[in-house]
């Protein structure tokens, strides 16, 4: 991935945090403990990269979270933020989401990112259910003064679809429309786009989640992202990752408790060492 060439700092922090490519949304501790598979997941969790994820339902018409992530390795001045909220027409049936970003390494680089969204739910045969959604970005990165600051405006693409009551299958497109940047020189250069496919697949039987998904990304090699969450008790999700494209395991831990959750997950990067987030959510 060839971003930011003129700028080594910001090249090194999408390179080493693998940070969502032309993105630099902030994964939450529970999609960061299952290593991006998280693009099936069939419930709503804050951050998702698919933006068909980003939905609240009948039962509960609002939702909000927000997540925490400081960088304890090698880069201990970074540091990821971000907040998003959810609300859920019933007369529509669909979800509007907005949310707002942070990643920031002192007085050095800073990326500040707001989306907004739509995400439209459908009923299937067989209590089976499906969702289509489009999240609009604006992105604004500054650096030093000597290099100007850089703003995107990125369209993402998303749906889900049960296969089965325990499968879903589910992808996204990210950067669909190929958001360009101008480079010290004058050069004008394109963000890569992202494809992703996966599949969330919950035996009804087994207090088990097992999630994997395939990812292409132009002049890449395909990676892979596997993830399982487990629930000992119905309140506490274990969970574990890892990507071929890094080769890092992550864990976390997720406490329910009613319609409020509390997470912390931690990933180990080969040249950051550990890095943990924190978050909590809720639905109303």
């Amino acid at each position: 991935m060839h971003v930011f060439p003129a700028l080594s700092f910001s090249a090194f922090l999408l390179l080493t945090l693998q940070a969502r490519a032309q993105s630099l949304l902030p994964e939450s501790p529970v999609s960061s403990s299952l290593a991006s598979s998280v693009v099936a997941m069939p419930r709503a969790l804050a951050f998702a990269l698919n933006p068909a994820q980003s939905r609240a339902d009948s039962a509960h018409s609002l939702h909000a979270a927000i997540a925490y992530t400081p960088f304890v390795g090698g880069l201990k001045d970074a540091n990821q933020s971000a907040a998003e909220g959810t609300y859920y027409s019933s007369l529509i049936h669909s979800s509007f989401t907005a949310c707002i970003t942070d990643l920031s390494y002192g007085a050095l680089y800073s990326d500040i990112a707001a989306s907004i969204g739509f995400t439209k739910g459908f009923s299937l045969a067989g209590n089976r259910g499906a969702s289509a959604g489009i999240r609009l970005r604006y992105e604004s990165l500054s650096t030093t003064p000597a290099y100007p600051n850089l703003h995107f405006f990125i369209a993402d693409l998303g749906f889900t679809i049960d296969l089965t009551p325990e499968a879903t299958l589910g992808g996204t497109a990210l950067n669909l429309l190929g958001a360009n940047y101008t480079v010290t020189n004058g050069t004008t250069e394109k963000l890569d786009r992202r494809f992703i496919l996966g599949i969330a697949y919950h035996p009804l039987a087994v207090p088990v989640k097992i999630l994997t998904s395939v990812e292409e990304n132009p002049g890449q090699p395909l990676s892979l992202q596997f993830g399982a969450e487990y629930y000992p008790v119905r309140f506490l999700a274990l969970r574990l990752g890892t990507s071929t494209d890094t080769g890092n395991i992550t864990t976390g831990i997720g406490i329910l408790y009613s319609d409020i959750s509390f997470d912390v997950g931690s990933r180990f990067d080969k040249a950051l060492g550990s890095i943990f987030s924190v978050g909590a959510s809720g639905a109303w």
